[in-house]
């Protein structure tokens, strides 16, 4: 006990000051003896599992029998089946007294919320219920994992890896050859992209004139970090008379508490920037991208994670005369980022914190 002491006074110095170990680090530790099932420390883990399981908000509620009962049926189903249509769960629910869609929709809240299923009751995917979460996240790996799966590939393929790996864009064809195995995948293919869409993952390009109507799509988190920090902001030709050089406002901070943020936070950002305005600079980074706000001003609007839980804003117009401050275009763009973040935050880590600065 004494040696386990000495090891997790160490661990707790090596952690001591790393950004969020207040938030995220308990300063709770057992040293347990796995070959000792009397072994006191397994009972002070156990007891501390569940107290901090009484502690959770949804410990205590109650929910139908009906839906464990389903549940484990649909469970049982996912050992084959990874995903069914809405029509067949509920077809299995009215072998439980689950005969309705209103009656369905709560159990299927309730299970995503559990993280046992997955399923949005949004009108472009509500059709599909994925039975094994594992499975999905599986799927959108082998699609952007490009190290991994792209060696001994189709030959055919390596240039769509290659434009994956450079520059972070996900060809339709791409997904195609990948998933041409699982029928269940090229099945429920855009339903599933949909969806990779909706938890902000990737998002999809305006089609080109040489797309041959063959979809695109951005995946941020694979893109590569910016090579020259100092200068991130490629100025646009502007020949016309009117416009100079780029006049910016105050840079604008978010940063967050604990100087950490999960670093997909940012990517899942500059998807939902994507959304709204298109890219300024045809090579975004991971750590930085620039969108076209409003071309009648030139107004441009440059994001970048700066590291250690901080992202920066600006927002600059080149046309000459034209002031940012005096104009609802910087408002327009900060409020948008801030309701994206807080949709975010709200999602992904609700227990994530930041507050809004200015140099």
């Amino acid at each position: 006990m004494k040696m386990a002491k000495v090891k997790f006074s160490k661990i707790q110095d090596f952690l001591e000051g790393r950004p969020a170990h207040d938030m995220h680090v308990q300063p709770y530790f057992y040293a347990v003896n796995n070959c000792d099932q009397q072994d006191a420390e397994i009972k002070k883990l156990k007891e501390a599992i569940w107290e901090t399981s009484k502690a959770q908000p949804y410990w205590g509620e109650e929910q139908p029998l009906r839906f464990v009962l389903l549940e484990r049926k649909l469970k049982e189903i996912s050992e084959s089946k990874k995903c069914l249509d809405l029509k067949g769960v509920i077809e299995e629910g009215h072998h439980y007294g689950l005969e309705s869609l209103k009656m369905i929709l709560p159990f299927l809240k309730f299970c995503t919320e559990l993280g046992e299923l997955i399923f949005f009751d949004e009108s472009d995917i509500r059709d599909l219920v994925i039975l094994d979460p594992q499975w999905l996240i599986d799927a959108f790996a082998s699609l952007i994992t490009v190290e991994k799966y792209h060696k001994g590939s189709n030959p055919d393929d390596r240039g769509y890896w290659k434009m994956l790996d450079d520059k972070g864009v996900l060809d339709e064809r791409l997904i195609d050859s990948v998933w041409k195995k699982d029928k269940e995948l090229t099945d429920n293919k855009e339903n599933l992209l949909r969806i990779c869409q909706r938890f902000d993952l990737l998002v999809e390009l305006p089609m080109g004139r040489d797309d041959q109507q063959r979809k695109k799509y951005l995946v941020p988190c694979v893109l590569k970090s910016h090579p020259n920090p100092e200068s991130y902001l490629k100025i646009p030709v502007c020949p016309q008379e009117g416009y100079s050089k780029l006049q910016k406002i105050p840079p604008l901070y978010l940063m967050f508490d604990g100087g950490f943020c999960p670093p997909g936070l940012f990517h899942r950002l500059v998807v939902c920037c994507y959304r709204k305005w298109s890219s300024h600079d045809q090579n975004p980074y991971c750590d930085y991208a620039c969108f076209k706000v409003d071309r009648s001003t030139h107004t441009i609007l440059e994001l970048s994670n700066k590291g250690e839980g901080i992202f920066q804003l600006m927002v600059g117009s080149l046309k000459t005369g034209f002031n940012d401050l005096e104009s609802d275009t910087a408002f327009q763009v900060l409020t948008y980022i801030k309701q994206e973040l807080d949709r975010l935050i709200s999602a992904y880590s609700p227990c994530l914190k930041y507050s809004i600065g200015f140099d």
